[in-house]
């Protein structure tokens, strides 16, 4: 036989067997039904391709000892486990996947499930052209274009490509910029391209910078009377 409990606690069960002459026997037990536990999911509604995102389980109303299982997809495989994950999303976008945490209580065997809709968005496509090479005392004229994503873009620039986008460097929505290189040498300037979601790209180009040319020695050979 089966039995759902509705509520928790334990409960005493007799069983009574009777055989087919009229003999009777008795067994008592007791069933203990522990509370249902709670399950959460907290992180992010959206994100882009390719950007892990952080998401964190919490699991209440159990002994406080869980495995936690992750299914990116909710396909029925789980991907990820641990309280903790950092969850890439890699399928063509614009798409909205649905995140399934499964936890279970490792001292009860309760089992419980939530899930959580994830919106995935495409990365802006970035273009960066230059007028190098250049002389030392000219201007790096730069010119960016971008496309896809979802528009509304804003561009920031290092000259140097250091990996680290300064605010000096940041142009706004100005796509077409100048830059002086004070000294002659090889460069790798950098645009970093965000769309109004939060989704980037970035591109980068070489700058070459020449001291130009320098004239010297020219001698005069004029005759006067």
């Amino acid at each position: 036989v089966n039995r759902a409990y509705t509520h928790d606690g334990t409960y005493a069960v007799r069983l009574r067997t009777t055989d087919n002459l009229g003999c009777v026997n008795t067994d008592d037990f007791t069933v203990t039904i522990h509370p249902n536990i709670t399950a959460s999911i907290a992180g992010p509604n959206a994100g882009c391709i390719d950007e892990p995102l952080a998401f964190t389980a919490t699991a209440g109303n159990g002994s406080g000892s869980y495995r936690y299982l992750w299914d990116k997809e909710n396909d029925g495989s789980f991907d990820f486990n641990g309280q903790f994950v950092s969850i890439p999303y890699t399928t063509s976008p614009p798409v909205v996947k649905t995140l399934k945490l499964q936890i279970e209580d490792l001292i009860t065997g309760c089992i419980q499930s939530a899930t959580k809709n994830v919106s995935i968005y495409a990365n802006p496509v970035v273009n960066l052209n230059s007028n190098s090479p250049v002389c030392v005392d000219i201007n790096s004229d730069f010119i960016a274009s971008a496309s896809g994503g979802s528009g509304s873009y804003t561009y920031e620039w290092d000259w140097v490509y250091s990996g680290t986008f300064s605010s000096d460097y940041n142009s706004g929505n100005n796509n077409t910029v100048s830059h002086h290189y004070g000294s002659a040498g090889n460069y790798t300037a950098a645009v970093r391209v965000t769309d109004n979601l939060g989704c980037s790209a970035m591109k980068t180009v070489g700058v070459k910078v020449s001291t130009g040319i320098v004239l010297s020695g020219i001698a005069s050979n004029t005759m006067t009377c």
